[in-house]
């Protein structure tokens, strides 16, 4: 369904390769779609995610906190925060036999992509729909 009703669109979209596996996650990408990675990365026993982590190309990525969930290794158990996400980087890295900060690198600049995506989202909702750009900005009616 996804890939007759919205591949087509050519918006893309975010999904997470960690929840179906980097076999199924391979038709995701080939629709466009983009990856991102969690903290749960750093766990022992996620070797599933982290055959994601090793995957998923780089500049198809972006690693995000679930704040406050799902806080990596060594921080389990804490209420997760984005200062955090550099642990995963880390991990990324490690994982993928790269400086973590050569990983760090590239995922900036996509997240910075991202970023600048959703500003501008938020900024034509908020012209076509002030109840949508509520929401947008975390105000539920």
């Amino acid at each position: 369904m996804i890939k007759d009703q919205w591949a087509p669109n050519g918006l893309g979209a975010e999904f997470c390769t960690a929840s179906v596996g980097l076999a199924s996650g391979k038709g995701a990408l080939d629709m466009g779609f983009n990856d991102f990675i969690r903290g749960h990365l750093t766990f022992p026993k996620a070797q599933q995610i982290r055959d994601a982590g090793v995957g998923v190309p780089l500049d198809r990525m972006l690693i995000e906190t679930d704040a406050p969930y799902l806080a990596p290794v060594p921080h389990r158990g804490k209420r997760n925060e984005p200062a955090f996400v550099k642990e995963t980087a880390r991990k990324l890295g490690e994982l993928r036999r790269c400086p973590w900060r050569k990983s760090a690198n590239k995922l900036h600049a996509i997240s910075t992509i991202f970023s600048k995506l959703l500003k501008s989202l938020k900024q034509s909702f908020r012209r076509v729909d002030p109840l949508v750009s509520g929401t947008l900005q975390g105000k539920i009616p």
